[in-house]
C-alpha cells in the first residue's frame, strides 16, 4: 500500500500517542509523533504534514494555542 498522507499525532500521554501511531501506521499512513508544542514544530518544519491529530489539554502550550500556530504557518488539517 502506498502512503497516502502524513499524519502528526500530538499528545502528552505516551500510551495514547503510541496507540494512535501504531493504528494509523498499520493502515498505511506515515506518522510523526510529538509530546507537545516543541516537538510538533520540529515535525512541521521537517515534514509536509497533511493532518495533525492534536490533544487539546496538555501541560505548557495547550492544543488551542498550537491550533492558532498551525493555522498561521501551514494549511495542515487539524483534528
Amino acid at each position: 500500500m502506498d502512503v497516502e498522507a502524513h499524519i502528526a499525532v500530538v499528545d502528552d500521554d505516551a500510551e495514547t500517542r503510541n496507540e494512535l501511531r501504531d493504528y494509523l501506521s498499520r493502515r498505511g499512513f506515515q506518522i510523526s509523533t510529538a509530546d507537545g508544542g516543541e516537538k510538533m514544530r520540529e515535525a512541521l518544519e521537517d515534514n509536509e504534514i497533511d493532518l495533525v491529530v492534536l490533544d487539546l489539554i496538555m501541560p505548557g502550550e495547550d492544543g488551542f494555542a498550537l491550533t492558532d500556530m498551525i493555522r498561521r504557518n501551514c494549511d495542515s488539517g487539524i483534528i
